[in-house]
């Protein structure tokens, strides 16, 4: 499973759609990332965004912007896949025989991930900007927050029933 959500991240940057005004194109990746940590838990979300992370600095087509992108003015939306993976497999991990349950824990680990991602994304830009928050805010979340509602149900949608099915296969928390 670690292997499949590799890949598909992987493939992410390859569809993307370029935002007016800013440097950060859309794309899925922080989906994909927060779907991870949801299904794989904590430990294993941090492997495979870890791994994620050292093959986008060896091959130029895994990140959107090139084997640079980590060092770059995405860099902080990067780091924030790996730092979100704990977090979000802290909140989805207790078991329950309930669906909404898993819905429920879905959705707060989809805003808290997305939270820690764009976060990540705002310092990065902050820094990128020398200091200007309100530019790295503009530039870097405000044009994310609609998109970011709407891949969180996705992620309500594709992740509960993963996250369900998974959870008898082995422990997330691992």
């Amino acid at each position: 499973m670690t292997f499949v959500l590799l890949m598909i991240i992987a493939a992410q940057p390859q569809m993307k759609i370029i935002l007016p005004d800013t440097p950060v194109p859309q794309t899925l990746q922080s989906l994909v990332a927060i779907l991870a940590g949801a299904t794989l838990g904590g430990r294993l979300g941090m492997v495979s965004m870890a791994l994620y992370l050292a093959l986008g600095t060896m091959f130029e087509p895994v990140f959107v912007r090139g084997t640079g992108a980590l060092w770059g003015i995405t860099g902080g939306y990067l780091v924030g896949f790996l730092i979100c993976q704990p977090i979000v497999g802290m909140l989805t991990h207790v078991v329950s025989e309930q669906p909404r349950d898993s819905i429920c824990r879905i959705f707060l680990a989809g805003v808290v991930g997305h939270g820690v991602v764009l976060g990540c994304g705002f310092a990065g830009m902050w820094a990128a900007f020398d200091g200007n928050a309100t530019r790295a805010f503009e530039l870097g979340v405000l044009p994310f927050v609609v998109s970011t509602f709407l891949k969180i149900a996705v992620l309500m949608i594709v992740g509960a029933p993963i996250h369900a099915a998974l959870r008898t296969q082995f422990d997330p928390a691992r």
